[in-house]
């Protein structure tokens, strides 16, 4: 497959226009301390069904009436906003968080095992009218408790109206939310940030009803980011935690493209080819890359890709020669990436497979060790005849791999997250 380029590619890091002189300011709670915490509830109506006297919404299971919760000040019509809450694991029942008082705009019904982080998103055009509340709806015995209420005015972020400092999110399993421990209070590091967005690739489904999010639709980021159809914890939120705040202080939310797919790689599959002769595989993952960017440019604003983390090589690791069969399509990947978009500076930020795994069922004993010095060889400053100007290796340290288990190449939540922030910290090295 050859991937051919119809579209309008973005600006150059190096030819970036100068920062702006405002820095955007994170959106804050609309609701005032006391009241998102509910030490104070006079803004809550339980309507017999509620209580609020812990400190919390408990439902009493009494009927289905729905908890109602004012706002400060209504919301306005016409701006996007997030709702989140968290909530105890019930056991039982659905909820749903709906804009009410003033019409009613629903998100689905949530089940109450759910562990994933509770978050609704309302894009512009579902606020159809100055909605003074919110109002969360039990159903079939509903029992878990909700706490730390949120409401935040996404108009100053949102990536269809604001340009924003890009970054693509490319490669197999260890960048995606598919193989890791489950996304939940206990496994997730990094808090919502209203400023983060990131637009989900979800290449085989289109869609991922369980967390609301379409494919090549920006949407608010929290864990777990949809590459596909999973509820695992990526590394792609703490990659932005580290590159936020730079984005910020350009005046720009961030935006990061979720790219990502387990099993692919340059070999075998060849996905990530740009130019392959494998029928169905060859080149899809590149493909896909080059719609989503097209996705990107059509939402309008001046968005800035301005750099690229990669998990690339644990899915060929053959025992080649890698000089041979991995590293020159390594380095032609960063050499078509930098020419699609425009950008021959690119800066790239590679994470390497884990320290401590290798998988020694298969011949050579030693492949795995082999292709973590193989990708090294990529960092700019490796004095390898294969180093890269603007690509930064990044060890994934020993002590983080799944289930202890170093005959695989997957990674517990806290490893998943420490990638992910080394890889931001990489990646913002080479920043100007």
């Amino acid at each position: 497959m050859h991937v051919g380029l119809s579209i309008c590619w973005l600006q150059s890091p190096n030819n970036a226009p100068a920062a702006p002189t405002n820095a955007l300011v994170a959106p804050g709670n609309l609701f005032p301390p006391a009241q998102a915490s509910l030490a104070e509830a006079a803004h809550v109506d339980g309507r017999g069904n509620w209580d609020t006297s812990s400190g919390a919404l408990v439902p009493l299971g009494v009927n289905n009436n729905d908890a109602r919760v004012s706002f400060p000040a209504a919301l306005e019509p016409g701006k996007p906003y997030a709702l989140t809450w968290t909530e105890t694991l019930g056991t039982r029942g659905t909820l749903k968080a709906q804009l009410s008082g003033n019409g009613l705009v629903s998100g689905r019904a949530r089940s109450g095992g759910e562990l994933h982080p509770k978050l609704a998103y309302f894009a512009a055009a579902d606020v159809t009218a100055a909605f003074p509340r919110c109002s969360f709806k039990p159903g079939g015995g509903f029992d878990a408790t909700l706490d730390d209420l949120a409401i935040y005015d996404l108009s100053t972020t949102d990536p269809a109206v604001h340009a924003c400092d890009v970054v693509l999110c490319l490669g197999d399993s260890n960048m995606s939310n598919s193989v890791s421990e489950f996304a939940d209070a206990a496994t997730i590091e990094h808090g919502y940030d209203p400023r983060i967005w990131y637009m989900p690739n979800l290449r085989t489904s289109g869609s991922f009803d369980v967390l609301e999010v379409s494919r090549h639709v920006p949407t608010p980021l929290i864990e777990p980011v949809a590459s596909v159809q999973g509820l695992r914890v990526s590394p792609i939120q703490a990659v932005a935690s580290r590159l936020v705040a730079r984005a910020a202080q350009r005046g720009r939310p961030l935006l990061m493209l979720a790219l990502a797919e387990p099993g692919t790689g340059f070999n075998n599959t060849e996905d990530w080819r740009k130019t392959s002769s494998v029928d169905t595989t060859g080149g899809r993952m590149y493909a896909d890359m080059i719609d989503m960017v097209a996705a990107l440019n059509a939402l309008g604003p001046a968005h800035e890709i301005v750099g690229a983390v990669v998990s690339l090589g644990a899915n060929d690791t053959t025992g080649a020669d890698y000089a041979d069969a991995w590293l020159p399509h390594a380095a032609q990947f960063v050499t078509d990436l930098r020419a699609d978009l425009g950008a021959p500076n690119l800066p790239i930020a590679w994470n390497g497979c884990a320290e401590d795994y290798e998988d020694t069922s298969f011949s050579p004993a030693d492949r795995v060790a082999r292709m973590r010095a193989a990708q090294a060889e990529l960092d700019e400053a490796s004095g390898s005849a294969f180093a890269i100007p603007g690509v930064r290796f990044v060890a994934a340290p020993m002590g983080n791999l799944l289930d202890g288990d170093t005959e695989q190449p997957h990674f517990t939540a806290h490893g998943m997250q420490v990638n992910g922030r080394a890889l931001g910290d990489g990646l913002l090295s080479l920043l100007p």
